[in-house]
This record gives C-alpha cells, structure tokens and sequence, in this order.
C-alpha cells in the first residue's frame, strides 16, 4: 500500500532525446559533477533557474513608489524607507 502512495506522489516524467552542442553538455555535465546530481537533475535545474530568471521581480523601491501612491505611507515614511533602501544606512534614513 505504501509503494502505491509513493508511486502517485512521483510527477509525470517525459523521456526524450535532446541535442546540445559540446559546450552545452560541458556545462550539464559540469553542473551534475559539482552538484553530486545527475545529467536528469542537472537539466532540470537548470530550466528552474532559467525560469525564475523570466519572473518580473519587484524591487522594494517599487513597492515603496507603490505604496505611497496608494496613501499606504506618508511622505516622510517613504522618504525614510527610500534613503535606507538605497543607502541601507539606518542613521541616513533618520534623518
């Protein structure tokens, strides 16, 4: 009973056959040596970062532009989050 649970709990799993260039399969295989993964592993890390790297990302700053525009900060509470988050220098966002 218990390997059947752990049969559904593994995802779907394509096999295919790709083609890459040496420098490409150089760096594959370098990624699966240094990680201790395999080539499977490595591929697959590497499209999650490639896809995290796709991810619009948000700095704080346009969190801050975006709050107080929203009337969720007062000025000076903006001018004190903006001067530490671009100086990250508490005593400079003080003043």
């Amino acid at each position: 009973m218990a390997e059947n649970n752990k049969e559904q709990a593994q995802p779907m799993v394509e096999v295919r056959t790709v083609s890459l260039y040496p420098e490409d399969w150089l760096e594959v295989e370098t990624l699966a040596r240094v990680s201790g993964a395999g080539i499977s592993a490595a591929l697959r890390r590497i499209i999650r970062e490639w896809r995290e790297l796709r991810e619009p990302k948000v700095s704080r700053m346009d969190e801050l532009v975006t709050g107080y525009s929203k009337g969720l900060l007062t000025h000076q509470e903006f001018l004190e989050a903006a001067a530490l988050e671009m100086t990250g220098d508490e005593a400079v966002a003080a003043e």
